[in-house]
């Protein structure tokens, strides 16, 4: 954007951590401008966590033009040589009670405000389950809305929609106490007024 290069003169990209190239990444971007350029080029994606399932990588993989996948595991001869002998033991943890009693009064929040997003067809994004709902995820979602619409009357329920997944992402992953720093903050904030009002009711 900034005309620092020729992009159309770009005959190779090498961009690792290449999972994250969805939405409205860096990443994603930056594909996008140089191919809008004319450029003719290839791509090189590295990542070593490249997604959770067939439909995540093949987000990727459409978004950034991807045509070949080879993958190396740890028994590949070529990868093997760097890696150190090692034990791993899995230990699964129960979650306790207490987690998923609060996770479900969220949920409980959660669910009006995310509706009446939909309501308004902010962003396909936000048709996914409720329980699987990332705050970057929202935040992209806003973004799109905001560019499309120009639009800020529901500012408000994307940033209580946005604190409520943070929190909640805090509580499975970090547990009680973490979680409850993160809302206490967030309370605080002026643009976060919903939430307070939210938290007053009687489930909490």
């Amino acid at each position: 954007k900034e005309q620092r290069c020729n992009a159309k003169s770009i005959v190779c990209v090498v961009m690792d951590e290449a999972h994250r190239a969805t939405g409205n990444h860096a990443n994603v971007v930056l594909v996008n401008l140089i191919d809008e350029a004319g450029a003719k080029f290839r791509l090189v994606g590295l990542s070593a966590t490249p997604g959770s399932g067939i439909k995540e990588i093949q987000n990727v993989v459409t978004t950034l033009r991807i045509s070949q996948i080879e993958v190396r595991t740890e028994d590949d001869p070529v990868v093997k040589q760097y890696i150190h002998n090692r034990e791993e033991e899995n230990i699964i943890v129960k979650q306790p009670d207490a987690i998923k009693i609060l996770d479900s009064k969220f949920s409980e929040l959660v669910v009006p405000i995310l509706e009446r997003l939909r309501e308004e067809n902010v962003s396909p994004q936000l048709q996914y389950n409720s329980a699987n709902l990332k705050p970057f995820t929202v935040l992209t979602a806003w973004k799109e809305y905001k560019e499309k619409t120009g639009d800020h009357r529901l500012d408000g329920h994307f940033d209580t929609l946005r604190g409520l997944t943070n929190i909640r992402q805090l509580l499975k992953e970090h547990g009680v106490i973490v979680a409850k720093t993160k809302l206490s903050e967030l309370m605080q904030t002026a643009k976060f007024d919903l939430l307070r009002k939210l938290m007053q009711k009687p489930i909490f």
